[in-house]
């Protein structure tokens, strides 16, 4: 059995802790999932290295600024180094349902922070950052669909996993391991490439359209990481040294799709 979703809200006016109770209510009521909504006021940062399935939505207020009752959980993200501020959090899985005001140069600012901060801390973001806007009814309701066949998605592979072992790490060996073949379970064609000595990094695109990666870190294979998108072809990746990896795919909507990676994060999506 999975962990629960946790669907947590920071808000200062009420429409984001609205939105947390109605996703919540339909999670519960209607889509049979094991879900608990919590107000970030009432816990840390640092308390996300405890879950595993979280939702955050989060507002903004003013020109970037986190909601008053949000801020000592929010003030991590708000860093320069906010890896260096949390925990590991590589267990994570998250995505962010952003609210804002497009009048306000900094819109969504908080959730964009939170988001990125989580990326830098090693967390796994299983579905894109939503924006909305303060008429936000309508992308609400279309995001909600995409939320739950995506989060139900997520849940089932999990429970179809495997239990596995947790053992102590032997002591490095002079000669390195190689590095065994992936065991691919997203989709076929896969796009190899690496940034540095003794790391692999392997592409799919994903029978849900997403780009899939995985790490071979010299040592083992990391879990697979969802990279989102829309995508219609196998992407194309290289790497063009130690901090930099581009990768390209045609999209649903047959236009080229361009996402990097530079330190610690990656981009979002643009059409070039």
């Amino acid at each position: 059995m999975t962990q629960p979703l946790y669907i947590l809200f920071g808000t200062e006016t009420g429409n984001a802790e609205e939105l947390a109770q109605r996703t919540f209510e339909r999670a519960t009521k209607e889509e049979g999932l094991d879900a608990e909504i919590k107000n970030v006021a009432d816990i840390a940062a640092e308390d996300l290295g405890n879950y595993q399935y979280v939702l955050i939505v989060i507002s903004t207020w003013g020109d970037g600024d986190p909601p008053s009752e949000a801020e000592e959980f929010c003030n991590p993200f708000y860093e320069e180094a906010p890896d260096e501020a949390l925990p590991s959090l590589s267990q994570l899985k998250y995505t962010v349902l952003a609210l804002g005001d497009q009048s306000y140069e900094d819109f969504c600012g908080c959730g964009r922070r939170i988001d990125e901060g989580l990326g830098k801390a090693g967390a796994q973001r299983f579905m894109e950052r939503q924006e909305l806007d303060v008429d936000f009814e309508d992308d609400y309701e279309a995001w909600g669909t995409r939320f739950f066949d995506r989060i139900k998605e997520v849940l089932a592979a999990s429970e179809a996993m495997p239990a596995q072992e947790v053992t102590t790490a032997e002591p490095l060996q002079e000669k390195k391991a190689a590095a065994p073949a992936p065991e691919i379970e997203k989709a076929a064609a896969p796009s190899v490439c690496s940034r540095k000595p003794d790391h692999l990094i392997v592409f799919v695109r994903g029978a849900d359209n997403h780009l899939w990666c995985r790490e071979w870190d010299g040592q083992q294979w990391q879990p697979w990481q969802d990279l989102g998108g829309e995508l219609a072809t196998a992407p194309t990746c290289v790497s063009s040294g130690p901090e930099r990896i581009d990768c390209f795919a045609q999209g649903l909507d047959k236009r080229l799709w361009h996402k990097w990676w530079t330190p610690s994060q990656w981009s979002e999506w643009e059409v070039l």
